[in-house]
């Protein structure tokens, strides 16, 4: 994990470390062939977050050093910049001061790890400090009591509310209705990706509640606009075609109505919802066989990653 080949030194102890030095290895196959490989087996979101802690903690800041624009938020646990006689946090402290930061979130820690640990990290913190990057977005923590082993969890959840915050979208506080339209709705989202760095997409689940709102208000045409724009977002969702179809259906156009519920039932595979179970059963039982049959010769093969990379 370390960009540099050298032994771990410490307290007057030095171990060798006869694999050291692989960290730019590692991480051009992250970029060549891991993040291709899993934006194309998986449905992802284009937010990329690094997280390390130790040593793993110094390869994700070489990352952000050497390929500002390939992560768009880091997590740091007691990163060891220690190794190789601060070799690293040599090189980040005037790559920060010349404001080559690419990334658009930044969260790093440490606990009671002696003198040698809180002296990095806070070199790290001073420099941020001290540059004030408009663009990022960055916290840090010390966990007193903690120890290296046990900072990591602690660390990972605080990162991730870090970078993640303003994620759900604002209530009004005496009712706990989603507060807006659906264009505000939009707006806020727009805002916040560009602090992520990458557009967030608008939550489902959000979308979704607001259109029932616009329902139970008698907002019968917003309501609809709502829930077909959650169709063209999550095309492969069952629940957001099952909304339409219940907002068609409020409008009398059942003709639509059970179009969308039949790509509901499509989208949702062999456990149909309850309201469009009967519909599903009758429109099309083939496909619904046919679906059941081909589920069960469906596999998905994962490479193996062997050999420790230090």
């Amino acid at each position: 994990m370390y960009a540099t080949r050298a032994d771990f030194k410490q307290g007057g102890r030095t171990l060798p470390f006869p694999n050291s030095g692989n960290a730019d290895r590692f991480l051009e196959f992250i970029q060549k062939e891991l993040i291709p490989w899993t934006e194309n087996a998986y449905r992802t979101s284009e937010l990329r977050i690094l997280a390390g802690h130790s040593a793993g903690g110094n390869f994700a800041l070489h990352a952000m050093r050497t390929k500002p624009d390939l992560f768009q938020a880091i997590m740091v646990a007691s990163p060891w910049l220690a190794w190789d006689d601060d070799r690293e946090l040599r090189e980040l402290l005037p790559f920060i001061a010349a404001g080559r930061v690419g990334v658009r979130n930044l969260f790093l820690s440490y606990a009671d790890e002696g003198v040698e640990m809180k002296a990095n990290v806070d070199a790290l913190i001073g420099a941020l400090k001290a540059r004030n990057l408009p663009w990022l977005r960055w916290d840090w923590r010390t966990y007193p009591g903690g120890t290296h082993d046990s900072t990591v969890i602690k660390s990972y959840f605080d990162g991730l509310r870090t970078i993640f915050a303003g994620y759900s979208y604002p209530r009004d506080p005496k009712t706990g209705r989603l507060m807006g339209s659906l264009g505000d709705v939009k707006t806020y989202y727009s805002n916040l990706g560009e602090k992520l760095g990458v557009p967030p997409g608008l939550p489902e689940s959000a979308v979704n509640e607001l259109g029932y709102e616009y329902l139970q208000a008698g907002g019968l045409e917003e309501a609809i606009a709502a829930f077909r724009f959650n169709v063209d977002q999550h095309p492969q969702s069952a629940n957001a075609w099952d909304s339409l179809g219940e907002g068609l259906e409020r409008g009398g156009n059942t003709a639509r109505r059970t179009r969308s519920l039949q790509q509901g039932y499509r989208f949702g595979g062999n456990e149909p919802r309850p309201e469009c179970g009967q519909l599903s059963q009758a429109s099309f039982p083939r496909k619904n066989q046919a679906r059941s049959k081909s589920a069960k010769h469906l596999s998905l093969r994962i490479p193996s990653l062997r050999g420790p990379v230090q």
